[in-house]
């Protein structure tokens, strides 16, 4: 494939010629950083997920929690009002 003459888009309104050897080394090495940012990003994702998970639980505790001070305040003044 020598000689010939490749034309890339390559963003910003702006198209570049670029031989087939280096049209084919650039579309490579641009794929690999974009399988590398893939990667990254999943595992990012998964981090949030992990923290997503404790925030909810955390909530659940804290509604729990006022939820059983409610019934006690509420057990307390109906003993008072019994009084």
């Amino acid at each position: 494939m020598d000689g010939g003459i490749v034309c890339l888009w390559i963003g910003a309104n702006t198209m570049v010629e670029y031989t087939f050897d280096e049209a084919i080394d650039l579309l490579q090495q641009q794929l690999q950083a974009s399988i590398l940012k893939i990667a990254e990003l999943s595992e990012d994702l998964n981090d949030l997920r992990g923290n997503s998970i404790t925030v909810e639980v955390n909530m659940a505790r804290i509604f729990n929690y006022n939820v059983k001070l409610k019934k006690l305040l509420t057990a307390g003044g109906a003993e008072e009002t019994k009084s």
